[in-house]
Protein backbone atom coordinates (compact mmCIF):
# COMPACT_ATOMS: atom_id res chain seq x y z
CA UNK A 1 0.00 0.00 0.00
CA UNK A 2 1.78 3.34 -1.08
CA UNK A 3 2.40 5.63 2.29
CA UNK A 4 1.28 9.04 2.47
CA UNK A 5 3.84 11.45 4.01
CA UNK A 6 3.62 14.98 5.15
CA UNK A 7 7.28 16.89 5.47
CA UNK A 8 7.61 19.77 7.01
CA UNK A 9 11.42 21.13 6.67
CA UNK A 10 13.80 24.21 6.67
CA UNK A 11 16.14 24.42 3.55
CA UNK A 12 17.65 20.49 4.72
CA UNK A 13 15.34 19.04 2.27
CA UNK A 14 16.39 21.00 -0.96
CA UNK A 15 18.85 20.74 -3.44
CA UNK A 16 21.78 23.17 -3.69
CA UNK A 17 24.11 24.39 -6.07
CA UNK A 18 26.83 25.73 -2.87
CA UNK A 19 29.26 24.97 -1.46
CA UNK A 20 28.32 21.66 -2.90
CA UNK A 21 26.10 20.35 -5.46
CA UNK A 22 22.64 18.24 -4.22
CA UNK A 23 20.72 17.86 -7.59
CA UNK A 24 16.98 17.58 -7.05
CA UNK A 25 17.15 14.03 -7.89
CA UNK A 26 19.42 13.66 -4.66
CA UNK A 27 16.85 14.91 -2.20
CA UNK A 28 16.01 12.67 0.17
CA UNK A 29 11.66 13.55 -1.00
CA UNK A 30 12.74 12.99 -4.64
CA UNK A 31 14.29 9.52 -3.36
CA UNK A 32 11.01 9.13 -1.35
CA UNK A 33 8.73 9.83 -4.81
CA UNK A 34 10.85 7.28 -6.65
CA UNK A 35 10.32 4.73 -4.01
CA UNK A 36 6.57 5.36 -4.83
CA UNK A 37 5.65 7.44 -1.43
CA UNK A 38 3.22 9.81 -1.79
CA UNK A 39 5.02 12.74 -0.52
CA UNK A 40 3.62 16.64 0.00
CA UNK A 41 6.76 18.91 1.01
CA UNK A 42 6.72 21.84 2.66
CA UNK A 43 10.30 23.14 2.44
CA UNK A 44 11.23 26.65 3.52
CA UNK A 45 14.94 28.26 3.52
CA UNK A 46 15.77 30.20 6.81
CA UNK A 47 12.81 29.09 8.29
CA UNK A 48 12.68 28.37 12.02
CA UNK A 49 9.91 26.13 13.83
CA UNK A 50 7.37 29.53 14.39
CA UNK A 51 7.67 29.65 10.45
CA UNK A 52 6.79 26.25 9.48
CA UNK A 53 3.65 26.21 12.30
CA UNK A 54 2.22 28.96 10.24
CA UNK A 55 1.90 26.19 7.18
CA UNK A 56 -0.01 23.70 9.24
CA UNK A 57 -3.63 25.50 8.33
CA UNK A 58 -2.94 24.03 5.01
CA UNK A 59 -3.43 20.74 6.40
CA UNK A 60 -5.82 20.42 9.06
CA UNK A 61 -8.52 17.75 8.42
CA UNK A 62 -6.11 15.91 6.27
CA UNK A 63 -4.75 12.36 6.66
CA UNK A 64 -1.36 11.54 6.54
CA UNK A 65 0.24 7.67 7.15
CA UNK A 66 3.54 9.88 8.27
CA UNK A 67 4.15 13.28 9.33
CA UNK A 68 7.81 14.59 9.62
CA UNK A 69 9.26 17.93 10.69
CA UNK A 70 12.99 18.61 10.31
CA UNK A 71 13.47 21.87 11.97
CA UNK A 72 15.63 23.45 14.55
CA UNK A 73 19.20 24.74 13.14
CA UNK A 74 18.12 28.02 12.62
CA UNK A 75 16.23 27.81 16.28
CA UNK A 76 19.14 27.44 17.71
CA UNK A 77 22.20 28.72 16.47
CA UNK A 78 23.95 31.13 18.22
CA UNK A 79 23.56 34.92 16.38
CA UNK A 80 25.37 37.75 16.70
CA UNK A 81 22.17 39.91 15.84
CA UNK A 82 18.85 39.78 16.12
CA UNK A 83 16.72 39.06 12.99
CA UNK A 84 15.22 43.13 12.80
CA UNK A 85 18.68 44.20 13.27
CA UNK A 86 20.58 42.04 10.09
CA UNK A 87 17.46 42.66 8.21
CA UNK A 88 17.78 46.96 9.29
CA UNK A 89 21.93 46.85 8.69
CA UNK A 90 21.04 44.70 5.15
CA UNK A 91 18.88 47.62 4.11
CA UNK A 92 21.64 49.91 4.64
CA UNK A 93 24.31 49.92 1.12
CA UNK A 94 27.60 49.48 1.59
CA UNK A 95 27.74 50.95 5.54
CA UNK A 96 25.17 47.69 6.76
CA UNK A 97 27.38 44.96 5.37
CA UNK A 98 30.39 46.73 6.61
CA UNK A 99 29.09 46.73 10.29
CA UNK A 100 27.59 43.41 9.98
CA UNK A 101 31.43 41.92 9.06
CA UNK A 102 32.77 43.73 12.46
CA UNK A 103 30.21 42.46 14.42
CA UNK A 104 30.39 38.46 12.98
CA UNK A 105 32.24 37.65 16.07
CA UNK A 106 32.32 35.09 18.59
CA UNK A 107 32.68 36.67 21.19
CA UNK A 108 29.93 38.94 20.21
CA UNK A 109 27.95 35.57 19.71
CA UNK A 110 29.16 34.72 23.55
CA UNK A 111 28.16 38.14 24.70
CA UNK A 112 24.62 38.61 23.58
CA UNK A 113 23.69 34.77 23.82
CA UNK A 114 21.08 35.61 20.97
CA UNK A 115 19.36 32.63 19.13
CA UNK A 116 16.29 33.05 16.82
CA UNK A 117 13.90 30.78 19.10
CA UNK A 118 15.01 30.15 22.66
CA UNK A 119 14.56 26.64 24.39
CA UNK A 120 11.53 27.07 26.06
CA UNK A 121 9.34 28.79 22.75
CA UNK A 122 11.13 25.90 20.86
CA UNK A 123 9.73 23.50 23.31
CA UNK A 124 6.02 25.16 22.93
CA UNK A 125 6.95 25.34 19.23
CA UNK A 126 7.33 21.22 18.58
CA UNK A 127 4.02 20.31 21.17
CA UNK A 128 2.02 22.82 18.78
CA UNK A 129 3.17 20.31 15.82
CA UNK A 130 1.86 17.38 18.03
CA UNK A 131 -1.09 19.17 19.18
CA UNK A 132 -1.39 19.95 15.37
CA UNK A 133 -2.06 16.85 14.26
CA UNK A 134 -3.68 14.41 16.99
CA UNK A 135 -4.68 11.73 15.12
CA UNK A 136 -1.28 11.16 13.63
CA UNK A 137 2.48 10.54 14.96
CA UNK A 138 4.57 13.26 14.34
CA UNK A 139 8.64 12.81 13.99
CA UNK A 140 11.12 14.92 14.37
CA UNK A 141 14.30 14.91 12.48
CA UNK A 142 16.96 15.63 14.53
CA UNK A 143 19.54 18.72 14.46
CA UNK A 144 22.47 17.47 12.27
CA UNK A 145 25.45 17.02 15.02
CA UNK A 146 28.23 19.58 14.63
CA UNK A 147 32.17 18.70 14.25
CA UNK A 148 35.01 20.51 15.77
CA UNK A 149 35.58 22.94 12.60
CA UNK A 150 31.88 23.61 12.96
CA UNK A 151 31.96 24.43 16.17
CA UNK A 152 35.61 26.52 15.43
CA UNK A 153 33.43 28.58 13.44
CA UNK A 154 30.31 29.41 15.38
CA UNK A 155 31.28 28.85 19.21
CA UNK A 156 29.23 27.15 21.30
CA UNK A 157 26.83 25.52 18.74
CA UNK A 158 27.47 22.10 19.63
CA UNK A 159 25.96 23.19 23.17
CA UNK A 160 23.01 24.39 21.72
CA UNK A 161 22.41 21.24 18.99
CA UNK A 162 23.01 18.84 21.92
CA UNK A 163 20.41 21.29 24.25
CA UNK A 164 17.41 21.43 21.21
CA UNK A 165 18.06 17.74 20.23
CA UNK A 166 17.44 16.78 23.84
CA UNK A 167 13.84 18.58 23.57
CA UNK A 168 13.23 16.68 20.58
CA UNK A 169 14.32 13.37 22.28
CA UNK A 170 11.64 14.06 24.71
CA UNK A 171 8.64 13.56 22.09
CA UNK A 172 9.19 9.93 22.24
CA UNK A 173 9.27 9.86 18.40
CA UNK A 174 12.78 11.85 17.76
CA UNK A 175 14.88 10.37 14.70
CA UNK A 176 18.52 11.15 16.03
CA UNK A 177 21.28 11.88 13.26
CA UNK A 178 23.92 11.39 15.55
CA UNK A 179 25.17 8.46 13.42
CA UNK A 180 25.18 10.18 10.31
CA UNK A 181 28.22 10.20 7.83
CA UNK A 182 30.57 12.96 7.93
CA UNK A 183 30.59 13.18 4.29
CA UNK A 184 26.62 13.35 4.58
CA UNK A 185 27.20 17.10 5.46
CA UNK A 186 28.48 19.71 3.82
CA UNK A 187 30.97 21.98 4.16
CA UNK A 188 28.93 24.69 5.52
CA UNK A 189 28.53 22.48 7.85
CA UNK A 190 24.33 21.93 8.32
CA UNK A 191 23.41 21.15 4.97
CA UNK A 192 22.94 17.55 3.24
CA UNK A 193 24.92 15.95 0.39
CA UNK A 194 23.52 13.65 -1.30
CA UNK A 195 24.91 10.96 0.92
CA UNK A 196 23.10 12.34 3.85
CA UNK A 197 19.97 12.65 1.82
CA UNK A 198 20.17 9.13 1.25
CA UNK A 199 20.89 8.72 5.03
CA UNK A 200 17.83 10.00 5.84
CA UNK A 201 15.72 8.20 2.86
CA UNK A 202 17.00 5.15 4.28
CA UNK A 203 16.03 6.12 7.56
CA UNK A 204 12.58 7.10 6.90
CA UNK A 205 12.22 3.74 4.71
CA UNK A 206 12.87 1.52 7.49
CA UNK A 207 10.52 3.13 9.93
CA UNK A 208 7.96 3.18 7.33
CA UNK A 209 8.40 -0.55 5.79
Amino acid sequence: MTKRILLLTDSLSLPRSKPEICTLEQTYPELMRSANYIVCTVAIGGARSTDLLKQMFYFEGMTFDYIFVQSGIVDCTPRFLKRIELKILRSIPWIGNRIIGLLNKNWIRNFRAITYTPPKKYAQNIQKFIAGFPKQKVFFIGILPANVAYEQVVKNVTKRINQYNSILSNTGNYISMENIPSAGIMSDHHHLTPLGHAYIFETIKKLTS
